[in-house]
Parts: C-alpha cells; sequence; structure tokens
C-alpha cells in the first residue's frame, strides 16, 4: 500500500495543483472579465455621451437649419413683396407713362387742328387782304371811270359850247362833226 498511497498522494496532489492552478485561471479568467467588463461599461458610458452629445448636436443643428430656413423664408417672402411692390410701380409708371403718350398725342393732334387754324386764318386774312386791295382797285379803277366820265361829260359840255360860240360868230354853215 506504500507506493499505492504514495501513487494517490501525488495524484491527489497533482489534481490539488491542477485543482489551485484551474483556480488561478478562473480568479484570472474572471478578473480578466470584470476588466473586460468595466472596459465594456466605460465603452458603454462614453457611447451613451457620445450619443447624448451627438444628439445635442443634431438637435441644435436641426434648430439652427429650421432658422436658417425660417429666415430664408422671411426673406424670400420680404423680397418677394417688395419685387410685388415694385413690379406694381412699374405697372404704375407704365400707366402713366401710357396716359401721358396719350394727352401728347391729344396735345398733338389739338397743336396740328391749332396749326391748321393759323394756316385757315393765314390764309384767310391773304384772301381778305386780296379782296380789300381788289376791292380797292376797283373802287380807284370806278373813280377813275367816273372822273374819265365827268372830264369826257365836261369835255363834250365845252365842245358843245365852242361849237356853239362858234356857230355864233359864223353864220355861214357849220358842219358839226358826229359824235
Amino acid at each position: 500500500m506504500g507506493k499505492k498511497k504514495i501513487k494517490s498522494v501525488l495524484e491527489i496532489e497533482k489534481l490539488d495543483k491542477t485543482l489551485q492552478s484551474l483556480n488561478l485561471d478562473v480568479i484570472a479568467s474572471q478578473q480578466k472579465h470584470e476588466v473586460e467588463l468595466a472596459q465594456l461599461e466605460q465603452q458603454i458610458t462614453q457611447l451613451e455621451r457620445d450619443f447624448t452629445d451627438a444628439r445635442k448636436l443634431y438637435s441644435k443643428k436641426k434648430d439652427q437649419a429650421i432658422r436658417k430656413r425660417d429666415d430664408l423664408l422671411r426673406k424670400s417672402e420680404v423680397d418677394f413683396l417688395q419685387a410685388r411692390e415694385g413690379i406694381k410701380g412699374k405697372v404704375a409708371e407704365v400707366e402713366h407713362l401710357d396716359s401721358v403718350v396719350k394727352k401728347l398725342k391729344a396735345t398733338q393732334e389739338l397743336a396740328s387742328q391749332d396749326e391748321k387754324l393759323l394756316l385757315m386764318e393765314s390764309s384767310l386774312k391773304a384772301t381778305q387782304e386780296q379782296l380789300s386791295e381788289q376791292i380797292a382797285g376797283t373802287v380807284r379803277q370806278e373813280q377813275n371811270s367816273r372822273k374819265s366820265q365827268t372830264e369826257l361829260k365836261t369835255l363834250r359840255e365845252r365842245i358843245i359850247a365852242s361849237e356853239e360860240e362858234i356857230s355864233d360868230y359864223k353864220p355861214v354853215k357849220v358842219w358839226r362833226t358826229s359824235r
């Protein structure tokens, strides 16, 4: 039994060593697992922080984007309103210019009519002056004709008077000249 006992004791010692080695391995494995678990928990905590930071950043950027979009919409609306007012102003200006053009055309027509009236008045004056000159000429001719008739009558009366005087001086036959 001595050899068997020694063999058993050796085996027990060997099993104890193996058990101790396994215990040490389990302890080491547990410690390693705890370290890895702690690292994973730190990573999870860091990831949660990163996720929270990312969410905050996203929310901030989203708010900025919304504000920027709202600002652009407001600016676009203001630009649109200004453009519409500008267009209304241009339309009013065009309508005003159209009315000015119409007034100018009407004025030109009136001026043209005034020019025609002035030409007609001028023509009428010229015609009146010609007529006055013709009337004056006719009056002068008539006056000259009357004067000539008066002078002719006077000359005839003188001739008759002279013939009577001559016939008074000569008892002889007087030859009368035909008139």
